[in-house]
């Protein structure tokens, strides 16, 4: 668990509703050698925080990780330097089709996909697996056809 610190909680103090979305849980997953980061529906300010905690910045020094979901659906509520920052070889972009918020953010995608993530959204692909390619270091996603090349240097 990455996010909420136990100083975050503490700073936040008695949390309005609307306000709920920056203690979201971060989580780093990992399920053999593949890494998973997922913010859930941090903001711009919240991931501009978690950036600067130690905790990720140790993981981002062992090499950014393999999956990242992107934060809140994609919205434009989001900290460029994170979604750089944080960039893996797959972006997914967790968001139902004809949502009513706008998600995802044309500028959000365009920043993942120029940090070098390979972008897959719900919306447009359904459900999605990855998974590791045992022997190549490679990903394979499920239930979108696109190819997902090498993620430069």
């Amino acid at each position: 668990m990455l996010w909420p610190t136990e100083r975050a909680v503490e700073l936040r103090g008695r949390i309005e509703e609307e306000d709920a979305n920056g203690l979201s849980l971060a989580v780093l997953v990992r399920v053999g050698d593949l890494s998973v980061l997922s913010v859930g529906d941090l903001g711009a300010n919240a991931q501009a925080a978690l950036l600067r905690t130690a905790t990720l910045r140790a993981v981002l020094d062992s090499g950014a990780p393999d999956v990242v979901v992107a934060p809140h659906h994609g919205s434009p509520d989001a900290d460029p330097t994170f979604l750089s920052a944080t960039a893996g070889r797959v972006a997914l972009v967790s968001v139902g089709a004809d949502n009513t918020y706008g998600h995802p953010s044309p500028w959000v995608i365009e920043a993942l996909s120029g940090a070098g993530s390979h972008v897959l959204r719900t919306d447009t692909c359904g459900a999605v697996a990855v998974r590791r390619v045992p022997g190549t270091g490679g990903l394979e996603v499920t239930r979108c056809p696109e190819d997902l090349g090498e993620r430069p240097p």
